[in-house]
């Protein structure tokens, strides 16, 4: 499962303790892993969901949305995946989901992501929209990534994950 912040699956957002059950009831459905980001990188956001989704029993993966910018540092995500680690979450998310990640700024954010969380494992989720993610994934698996997100072949590719066949050859 996956929630947007404040915003849980949407764009509007939600009240905690709306928030607070819909987690419990992730748990109590079954699902025992959940992604949680904030796209404007507010961790304060995330912390209570952290904390109710732990207190479930839920393996949590912090993500960090990738975006070009003058702000988006290596240092900014550095910081900001310590600043996950701190709240508690058992892996570490870099999402590219606009495929805006291009093997050379994976040679540089990587390893500071790595450096920034240890040993805890770090994942790339990375959509095929400029047609890198393959390159970008290749990359990332030689740098250290612990997983990296695809999808099956039917359903990869274009604006989608690489395709899992292909990614594992």
């Amino acid at each position: 499962g996956w929630v947007r912040s404040k915003s849980l699956v949407s764009f509007n957002l939600v009240a905690d303790d709306v928030i607070d059950l819909w987690i419990r009831r992730l748990a109590a459905n079954g699902i025992r892993r959940l992604t949680l980001f904030d796209a404007l990188f507010d961790l304060d956001n995330l912390a209570r969901s952290i904390r109710v989704a732990r207190e479930t029993g839920l393996s949590t993966v912090g993500a960090l949305v990738f975006s070009l910018s003058p702000v988006h540092t290596d240092a900014l995500f550095a910081d900001k995946a310590r600043g996950l680690v701190s709240l508690g979450v058992d892996r570490v998310l870099l999402k590219d989901s606009a495929g805006l990640l291009t093997p050379e700024r994976v040679r540089t954010l990587v390893p500071a992501m790595r450096d920034a969380i240890g040993p805890m494992p770090l994942e790339i989720h990375s959509h095929c929209t400029t047609g890198l993610a393959p390159l970008v994934y290749l990359e990332a698996i030689q740098l250290g990534v612990d997983a990296v997100q695809t999808a099956i072949s039917p359903l990869a590719n274009g604006t989608s994950l690489p395709p899992t066949e292909r990614t594992a050859d």
